[in-house]
């Protein structure tokens, strides 16, 4: 889980973003993420306009841990699906 991000709240399109209450919301609807797809999308909304590797996300979001190449596809791509957003992921040649 991500940390320090109690009051953050980030806006995209029609997507509010909020760290402290971990909900993502889509024209004032919720939707619903699980709590790894919830702290990817997070940490890529988070760091907007930046490269972000594969290997700085899977340290960010699976610290110590061993994470299996396709739990790490599905969890990145239900993360773009789920914010609407255009994702690549820098050097395993995957966009989203």
């Amino acid at each position: 889980m991500l940390s320090n991000t109690e009051s953050e709240v980030y806006e995209f399109n029609s997507f509010r973003i909020d760290a402290g209450q971990r909900l993502l919301w889509n024209r004032g609807e919720p939707v619903a993420l699980t709590p790894k797809v919830f702290d990817t999308l997070f940490y890529l909304v988070r760091n907007a306009g930046k490269t972000v590797t594969k290997d700085e996300l899977m340290a960010a979001i699976w610290p110590d841990t061993i994470v299996e190449e396709n739990n790490f596809r599905s969890t990145s791509i239900a993360g773009g699906k789920a914010g609407r957003t255009s994702v690549y992921c820098h050097g395993s040649g995957e966009g989203l």
